[in-house]
């Protein structure tokens, strides 16, 4: 079969704080003669404002499937590669660890390179969302980024080709779709990402129009 061969080896969604030692061991290998990790922390202050803390919510399954979906881009540009990804969930205190993107290559400016990729489209792509805490208040920052699926809500205009537009955030979603929580899922996990025959469906068993 032609393409570009699979260089993902590790993606995960955990709330069990991350270890960038693990990841780096999982892309290790004789071939490689670089290994860049990125590891993003959670910092005390946003947009002028002193936090005290994060909470990360992704669409379980779906973020796993878009770091894949990352790996396969890579693996186009770097076909010696091996890729690892994992993003915590759940809340966060100051200085932990909410993601991890650990790449090896032959060489380091491939590892570089292909590190940064890694990060930039998994911060642009994959469905996280986070919640910043203040010691007056709290609130949802927006994924300003759509990925490559047909989203529930496109009967509303959204164009789900276009990768720089606003998400809406879950609650609006179950709103404009008027149905409850999936088997499987609950009212507390982020339900952007359906496919488009479910908003055609309308209103699940027990909804009342």
């Amino acid at each position: 079969m032609g393409g570009a061969r699979d260089v993902g080896v590790l993606f995960e969604r955990t709330d069990q704080p991350l270890d960038a030692r693990r990841l780096e061991a999982a892309v290790g290998r004789a071939g490689a003669g670089a290994i860049c990790t990125f590891t993003g922390v959670v910092r005390d202050n946003s947009r002028g404002r002193d936090t005290t803390g994060l909470e990360y919510e992704a669409y379980p399954g779906m973020a796993e499937s878009q770091m894949h979906a990352i790996s396969a881009e890579i693996a186009e540009r770097w076909p010696e590669a091996r890729v690892a990804m994992a993003h915590r969930t759940g809340v966060l205190e100051i200085g932990e660890a909410s993601v991890v993107v650990s790449v090896s290559c032959p060489h380091r400016a491939e590892a570089i390179a292909a590190c940064k990729w890694g990060i930039d489209r998994l911060k642009e792509t994959v469905p996280v969302w986070k919640k910043e805490f203040f010691a007056d208040g709290e609130v949802w920052i927006e994924n300003l980024h759509i990925p490559p699926y047909e989203m529930a809500d496109a009967r509303r205009g959204y164009d789900p080709t276009h990768p720089r537009q606003p998400l809406p955030h879950r609650r609006e979603i179950e709103r404009l779709v008027g149905q409850p929580a999936e088997k499987g899922l609950t009212l507390g996990t982020p339900r952007i990402y359906f496919t488009r025959a479910v908003a055609r469906r309308g209103p699940g068993p027990g909804s009342k129009n």
